[in-house]
């Protein structure tokens, strides 16, 4: 995993790291308006997100930009994730 994985932590210029990102997973449980998954659309990113209870639907309209899966499912978003690659 360590090879394939990068977890940047905290940046001041996230738009670095997504330049070079083949797929945003975003895996809250909460989120307000995750501003992540439109800069991810914006950059051509892919996106797997569990289905927090506000924003994730909205903008990925309802699945049609990319993979949604239940919130408290880690095998659908393992498996979201998978058909990602």
């Amino acid at each position: 995993v360590e090879a394939r994985v990068r977890l940047p932590g905290l940046t001041a210029k996230p738009g670095g790291w997504l330049e070079t990102t083949d797929i945003l997973a975003l895996s809250s449980d909460y989120e307000g308006w995750p501003n992540v998954v439109i800069e991810a659309l914006a950059g051509g990113v892919p996106v797997v997100a569990a289905d927090c209870d506000f924003g994730v639907k909205e903008i990925l309209q309802e699945g049609a930009l990319g993979l949604i899966a239940p919130k408290d499912d880690i095998g659908a978003y393992a498996a979201a994730l998978a058909r990602m690659m």
